[in-house]
């Protein structure tokens, strides 16, 4: 589902880069292009990063994650696809933290991406998940409830939304 997810929010991003493409002023043959790389690039780290856990180099995944997130973003990239790219990065390095240092590196990882917006979005969801994933691994069950809930009702809302739209309903 998560593999699906990304596959749609990269297509999205390469639609918005062709939007920029036609829309953008003075110049857009350079603005758009540079997007559109950027949006090949971040899909091909997440072919590294499939490849290096893998393999379980897990230093290799994060090296490619924090590579990605240090890169310039082009200009032609909205600051609402700058963020849900790097959420989704950073969700990806909380994983791979969890699993290779533990729960305080991971935590660290999901509030990073938490730190860049919350919203009622898939990303938000999936770093308030590893948040709890992290929080539990810490022994602080409290927390990593709340965490865990207030993804679940993320998650309720969004699937309410494409229920209501398969239904016809706005």
């Amino acid at each position: 589902m998560i593999a699906l997810l990304r596959a749609v929010s990269i297509g999205a991003l390469l639609l918005c880069a062709a939007c920029a493409q036609q829309d953008a002023a003075p110049a857009p043959e350079l603005v758009a292009p540079s997007a559109g790389q950027w949006v090949l690039d971040i899909e091909g780290v997440h072919a590294r990063v499939d490849g290096a856990i893998a393999t379980g180099d897990r230093a290799a995944a994060r090296h490619h994650i924090e590579a990605a997130l240090s890169a310039t973003v082009p200009t032609g990239v909205s600051a609402e696809h700058r963020r849900v790219v790097h959420q989704d990065l950073l969700f990806r390095l909380a994983g791979v933290e969890l699993s290779a240092s533990g729960g305080e590196a991971a935590l660290r990882a999901s509030e990073r991406g938490l730190a860049l917006g919350r919203f009622d979005d898939l990303f938000t969801a999936n770093l308030l998940l590893s948040a709890g994933r992290a929080l539990e691994t810490l022994g602080r069950d409290t927390e990593a409830a709340d965490s865990y809930y207030r993804a679940l009702k993320i998650n309720e809302a969004l699937l309410s939304r494409v229920l209501a739209t398969d239904a016809g309903a706005p």
